[in-house]
């Protein structure tokens, strides 16, 4: 996905009042979402692709960023630069997305750590990408994704997705061992086929 920065002749002049481009983003103006945008999405691309090494993902992440800066809009004081504030809201989602991929990892080596079924090899050849296990858990019921999501991904207590999913602890811990289970037959079959 290409995303152009530069703006059109037909585009107002940029909104340089930091406090004001802020407070007209957070009532929902798309105009300062558009001024803000050129103003700061080459500085937040750059930065973004530098810390991903410019991984597929950091368009996604910029779009992330921006949505969250729209988000946030409100809680911008002016107290120092808008341009730090988004530099800091962009390093944490790359934060963020380098912590999920590090947990998907993780969840990945613990799921084939605990079944004997594939060799080594046939191991180590799964684990070289995450985006294998993003498939499986894509094939997953969103019941037992949102399970497995929120505990390994999100590091989320049991009594927290109970809380969250409007479940018993216990229950949460059954399905969370079923959806562990079912992940694992995914695997297996996908490794079959692999």
């Amino acid at each position: 996905m290409e995303i152009s920065w530069k703006a059109s002749a037909l585009d107002l002049q940029p909104i340089t009042d930091e406090c004001q481009l802020m407070q007209r983003l957070a009532a929902g103006d798309n105009l300062a979402m558009q001024s803000l945008i050129a103003q700061f999405g080459p500085m937040l691309q750059r930065l973004i692709g530098r810390l991903t090494a410019w991984d597929d993902a950091s368009d996604d992440l910029l779009q992330e960023v921006l949505v969250k800066a729209w988000d946030r809009a409100s809680e911008f004081r002016g107290t120092g630069s808008l341009e730090g504030w988004l530099r800091q809201i962009a390093v944490n989602q790359c934060r963020n997305h380098f912590r999920s991929q590090d947990l998907l990892r993780r969840m990945k080596t613990w799921l084939w750590h605990n079944t004997n079924e594939a060799s080594e090899n046939q191991q180590l050849h799964q684990m070289e990408t995450a985006e294998w296990t993003r498939h499986n858990l894509a094939q997953l019921h969103h019941q037992d994704r949102a399970l497995l999501v929120l505990f390994y991904l999100e590091e989320r207590t049991g009594d927290e997705i109970g809380r969250l999913l409007n479940l018993k602890v216990e229950t949460v811990h059954v399905r969370l061992h079923r959806a562990r289970q079912r992940l694992k037959q995914i695997m297996t079959q996908d490794q079959d086929y692999a």
